[in-house]
């Protein structure tokens, strides 16, 4: 190992052990005080870290991790239970969004890539907020989670179609990369229908995998099993591993209703270091010079406010619903802080070539905007509405 590699791993591992003190001190999710010391990091120390094979392999496996973790937090039970009209309402929220945001296009000039940055909802922060605040008793609460799940779930549905678009073009390679993807979504399906027929015909096998004696050994070998198994099918297809490992989190999810221990045990072995070792990479490889350009700040200045005012004119839908502005102003607040996506888009895009620095520097700045205002407004507006 390049002594330069040596120094840049050591100094990413304390970065990691000290950045959760920092984040209770400071107030902010973890992820926005990790990019704000990798930017840190990298503004100091001027290394190229392409060519550090250790280090690309962590960051890489915790945006695995981050993933999967991402589609075990889904309750597909949840979303089962929805009535159709519920569905249709809850859908058509992130419609109007997107309908909303083409519009500003034609209006503003605004570049495709942006409007999907504004248009990305995640739960990776929405999640743990709910959980601690007592949210998910509450059927508002639960509601929120499942829009965002929704958005979720559609938003890696829209960076995998527009990966491939930028990738292949409109031609038949791409349709058969798309093809390649039914089959592994196919794939994926009968390896539920499967595994669901196994839990039923042993469910004792089941229990000892999700009770809280296994979080720590065969529930955390089980979820890594079933993650790469996911992520190799996927790379077998030629599909992102990302994509892979977010299916296997909502397949391992859908057969193990119990995983809270699992799911624990899990997060801290992810969040404990390899997903930290993520983001403090994104926050390395931040071109830092993008930041003397005023026009960059400013842009990432009004996709921070864009997120949150077009979440906000698409929530009315629910207004003859939910009868309360307060609840409609808690789901546009709390689906306008996808750090998570937003960071992994701008990574594809910069990986393909489809984002220039400026654009994945105003993305990330707007992902660390939103998580570090949003959060907050949402927190304090979710006591009136629980």
């Amino acid at each position: 190992m390049h002594f330069d590699e040596s120094l840049l791993l050591f100094i990413i591992a304390l970065t990691a052990f000290i950045s959760p003190f920092l984040s209770k001190k400071l107030l902010l999710p973890s992820p926005v005080t990790e990019i704000l010391l990798g930017i840190a990091i990298g503004f100091f120390i001027h290394i190229d870290t392409k060519s550090f094979t250790i280090i690309n392999f962590l960051s890489e496996f915790g945006f695995i991790i981050l993933m999967y973790l991402a589609g075990l937090e889904l309750d597909t039970d949840d979303l089962k239970n929805l009535t159709k009209k519920e569905l249709i309402i809850f859908t058509s929220y992130f419609f109007i969004i997107f309908l909303l945001l083409y519009i500003s296009s034609l209006i503003f000039k605004i570049d495709i890539t942006t409007i999907f940055i504004l248009g990305i909802t995640a739960i990776g922060l929405l999640f743990p907020i709910l959980s601690s605040e007592g949210g998910l008793d509450s059927k508002i609460g639960k509601n929120i989670l499942i829009i965002g799940s929704i958005g979720e779930i559609l938003s890696l549905i829209i960076i995998t179609i527009f990966s491939i678009y930028y990738k292949y073009g409109i031609n038949t390679e791409s349709l058969f990369i798309l093809l390649e993807i039914f089959f592994f979504v196919l794939f994926a399906y009968f390896t539920l229908k499967i595994l669901k027929l196994i839990s039923w015909w042993h469910p004792f096998t089941v229990l000892n995998i999700t009770s809280d004696e296994s979080k720590s050994e065969t529930g955390i070998r089980t979820n890594f099993l079933n993650m790469l198994f996911f992520v190799a099918v996927a790379l077998f297809f030629n599909i992102e591993g990302i994509i892979g490992a977010f299916i296997g989190g909502i397949l391992y999810s859908s057969v193990f209703k119990d995983k809270q221990y699992i799911q624990e045990g899990f997060e801290i072995f992810g969040n404990g270091f390899l997903i930290p070792v993520f983001f403090i990479t994104i926050g390395i490889n931040f071109d830092f010079s993008i930041l003397s350009n005023i026009s960059v700040i400013l842009s990432a200045l009004a996709m921070t406010l864009g997120i949150f005012l077009v979440r906000l004119l698409a929530a009315t839908i629910f207004i003859f619903q939910w009868n309360s502005i307060r609840k409609i102003a808690a789901l546009a607040l709390g689906t306008s802080f996808p750090l998570t996506l937003i960071v992994a888009f701008s990574k594809v895009g910069e990986e393909l070539n489809f984002f220039s620095g400026e654009i994945a520097g105003s993305a990330i700045l707007t992902a660390i905007f939103s998580a570090v205002i949003y959060p907050a407004l949402f927190r304090g507006l979710l006591k009136f509405i629980i």
